[in-house]
């Protein structure tokens, strides 16, 4: 009788461990993906093989164009102030791609006929500061030169 009390005792302390683990993680996530209220810049970034177009808030679009020899990017690039939270609008306009700033820890997925959108604070740091911007979603035979850079003004 007693090996019985004992079973039905941890059968219910692990009910209620899960179930607290399970509120606790609800919250969290939530707040995790939550966008802030009034980001200090909305850009809208659309994919396209093999490169990133960002459109600022100006109504101004510039598409970077990578180039491998020089390490280099050409036509624009993601232009943030430092100490500022930023919302990217990201889309593709053809095939699967992926977003991804490793140094920034941004990572979001651009697909056709979807927008997902991702915000993140720029640290304050001094200008002239670069991330490297990598599309992380094979996307065809350019896909190796699918490269930007954040740029800290």
């Amino acid at each position: 009788m007693v090996s019985r009390k004992l079973e039905v005792a941890w059968t219910l302390a692990v009910v209620a461990i899960l179930a607290g683990i399970t509120v606790w993680s609800t919250f969290v996530l939530y707040k995790v993906d939550a966008l802030p209220s009034d980001p200090a810049e909305y850009v809208v970034v659309r994919a396209q093989q093999w490169s990133w177009t960002f459109c600022y808030s100006n109504q101004t679009c510039y598409t970077s164009n990578f180039d491998a020899t020089t390490n280099t990017v050409s036509g624009g690039e993601l232009w943030v102030l430092p100490g500022t939270v930023v919302q990217l609008n990201v889309t593709s306009l053809d095939v699967d791609h992926s977003l991804y700033i490793p140094g920034l820890g941004v990572q979001t997925n651009a697909l056709p006929g979807r927008t997902n959108r991702v915000a993140f604070q720029i640290p304050n740091v001094t200008p002239g500061t670069t991330y490297e911007i990598f599309c992380t979603e094979f996307c065809g035979q350019g896909h190796a030169t699918m490269r930007s850079f954040v740029d800290v003004l």
